[in-house]
């Protein structure tokens, strides 16, 4: 079973006449772009859940001003860089 973003990418990566260039480059050209945002957010999202996995660590008083538990901390700072 493929995604439909597969099925896209086979398709327009498949043998089409050349009036097609130009669709098939932009779309390759926002799906660049797609990839590029999201690895920026997963990149973002790391940091974000190392910096509270270090306030979690050392920094109570810190969790208390931004309303967030210990435990609450922690388990937002174990989840996968690309978990929401």
């Amino acid at each position: 079973m493929s995604s439909p973003l597969i099925r896209t990418w086979i398709s327009l990566t498949a043998y089409t006449p050349k009036t097609n260039v130009i669709h098939r480059s932009g779309y390759l050209m926002r799906l660049s772009i797609d990839l590029s945002a999201r690895m920026r957010s997963w990149i973002a999202r790391s940091r974000q859940r190392q910096a509270l996995s270090e306030l979690a660590e050392r920094n109570d008083y810190l969790l208390k001003d931004i309303g967030v538990t210990q435990n609450e901390a922690r388990r937002e700072a174990e989840k996968w860089f690309w978990q929401q």
